[in-house]
């Protein structure tokens, strides 16, 4: 049943994709080594002193205040990177609201395209992760060596995802403070859906002039996952710090 779930939602990825007829392609056979992560996340302890020299400010060493609308995000330390703890909701160009309703802005984030996301979302000294960067984060959940990429775990979303929010007690358990949360996607001409089941987040890394890669995480398994899409698709964004 599972796979069944799993097939359906890379059907609705690619239904997404403005009618393309390419379908979304997940690594199915990355080699997965069991074993848990040496050391948990920890909130940010202080603030460095490149962070001083970009125009957004660490409040109380625990979130960022994005200085382009004053919207303060929290971040956390997981292994050696440093990630916004939420999803973004800058407005920009190329980004939307679920169901175009701004309660759902406040709730999930916006929804960007690949462009947006990868020229202008990000506040200064913040980026759009890379495959190679988001395969740090699943390895390091996973407490894994394995150096597939991009990266297939069986097991990172159980630990990336929130404790509360996803359909039919598809929760997480949220060990690194990542919160991961399942805010649906759309596309440019008002196709919006998934929220509750599907949390999906742009890399910056390109498949070609078309597609760009992505990472999704479902309610239906524990696994944290990739896949590639038209890039005027709408999904979330998470923003890694420099």
């Amino acid at each position: 049943m599972k796979k069944l779930l799993s097939i359906l939602l890379l059907i609705a990825l690619v239904l997404a994709g403005c009618g393309q007829q390419q379908k979304a392609v997940v690594n199915t056979e990355s080699t997965v080594k069991s074993g848990s992560s040496s050391s948990a996340a920890r909130v940010v302890a202080k603030t460095s002193s490149s962070s001083k020299k970009t125009t957004d400010k660490l409040e109380d060493t625990k979130s960022l205040t994005d200085s382009r609308d004053g919207k303060q995000y929290k971040i956390v330390v997981i292994g050696t990177q440093i990630w916004m703890a939420e999803n973004l909701g800058y407005n920009v160009i190329g980004s939307k609201c679920y169901d175009n309703k701004s309660a759902n802005c406040d709730k999930y984030g916006r929804l960007y395209s690949w462009s947006a996301a990868t020229k202008s979302a990000c506040p200064k000294g913040w980026h759009l992760p890379s495959n190679a960067e988001w395969d740090v984060l699943y390895r390091f959940a996973e407490g894994t060596n394995n150096t597939d990429s991009p990266y297939e775990s069986n097991v990172s979303g159980k630990y990336l995802k929130t404790k509360s929010g996803w359909n039919q007690n598809g929760n997480g358990e949220d060990k690194f403070g990542f919160s991961a949360i399942s805010a649906g996607f759309g596309n440019p001409d008002g196709y919006f859906n998934f929220v509750g089941s599907n949390g999906v987040w742009w890399s910056s890394s390109e498949y070609d002039a078309y597609y760009a890669y992505n990472r999704h995480l479902t309610y239906i398994d524990d696994g944290a996952h990739w896949s590639y899409n038209d890039k005027g698709n709408l999904f979330s964004v998470r923003c890694l710090r420099d």
